[in-house]
């Protein structure tokens, strides 16, 4: 059996999961195709990875043919976010075994799948292969909700996620960096956009201060102290 991954570019993300891939199939029997460049502000944030160390990583802006024989040819294409969706949808069109791999169609909320524009999309791309040989790999637990929502992949789909490699701590040692102040530390770490919500963190606060301000007028201890540290671009 031989597998490709196709997605716009290869992040530290999909790694560990193509290495077991590649491992597990043999040589030649796996392949992730990067559609396009990776975005100089991606790089800035440190999702580079070294190619030299990617035996079975081919490139469709390089090798566009091989690419496309790759795509057309293999017997399981696990397709994730990419420009070249009409190489996805040709695959789906006759019937090949197409795994969709994607995160939330809705993530501003589900009413935007009443949009009629919206849905001829999605029919586009996805309802009208209800039937057809195509899954969906869930990146996320409401991508199925997603989904379900606009019929597509009807009892075809399941979960999926990342592996990414587990580091073991010596637990003594960490906890001997403990701060034993009492000050409870909070982080956040994520871009500072809209989609990543970082005014959560300014609302707990305020909830915090005033759940603290109420226990000391009912005559109880306040909370512990605090400090939100947020780390992100």
């Amino acid at each position: 059996m031989n597998v490709v991954f196709l997605s716009n570019f290869i992040n530290h993300h999909q790694i560990p999961f193509c290495n077991a891939m590649h491992r597990n199939l043999g040589e030649g029997n796996f392949f992730f195709v990067q559609s396009e460049e990776m975005s100089e502000e991606r790089k800035d944030m440190g999702w580079s990875v070294k190619e030299e160390d990617l035996p079975y990583l081919r490139k469709y802006y390089e090798a566009e043919e091989e690419c496309r024989s790759l795509i057309e040819d293999c017997d399981v294409l696990l397709a994730g976010w990419t420009s070249k969706t009409d190489l996805v949808i040709d695959r789906m069109k006759k019937k090949k075994l197409t795994v969709r791999v994607s995160e939330r169609l809705y993530r501003e909320g589900q009413w935007k799948a009443l949009s009629p524009r919206g849905l001829i999309h999605k029919y586009l791309e996805h309802i009208r292969f209800r039937k057809s040989n195509a899954y969906l790999l869930c990146c996320g637990a409401y991508v199925a909700s997603d989904f379900h929502l606009i019929g597509a992949y009807p009892n075809k789909m399941y979960k999926f996620g990342y592996f990414p490699s587990v580091r073991k701590y010596d637990l003594p040692k960490l906890f001997e960096k403990k701060d034993e102040s009492g000050m409870i530390e909070i982080v956040f770490a994520g871009r500072f956009l809209k989609l990543k919500h970082p005014e959560y963190m300014v609302w707990l606060a305020r909830d915090l201060k005033h759940e603290s301000e109420r226990r000391v007028a009912a005559g109880k201890q306040p909370l512990p102290e605090f400090r939100i540290h947020m780390i992100g671009d």
